[in-house]
């Protein structure tokens, strides 16, 4: 599952730059807050999924 969301997370990122700079004769859409918001909001799933899919021999309990 985490390798899911880094894959869309990667997709994200690549689509905002491309739109930024307008490559590959794009419209150039600049950043926004709705694009901070989804990019901050898919690295919070990410690190939550991450979390929760770790084994139990990685944990360290004192």
């Amino acid at each position: 599952m985490a390798t899911h969301i880094t894959m869309i997370i990667g997709q994200l990122v690549i689509g905002i730059v491309i739109d930024n700079l307008g490559w590959f004769n794009s419209l150039v859409i600049h950043l926004d807050i709705k694009r901070y918001s989804a990019l901050l909001f898919m690295i919070v799933a990410f690190y939550l999924i991450y979390k929760e899919n770790k084994h139990p021999s990685e944990e360290i309990s004192a």
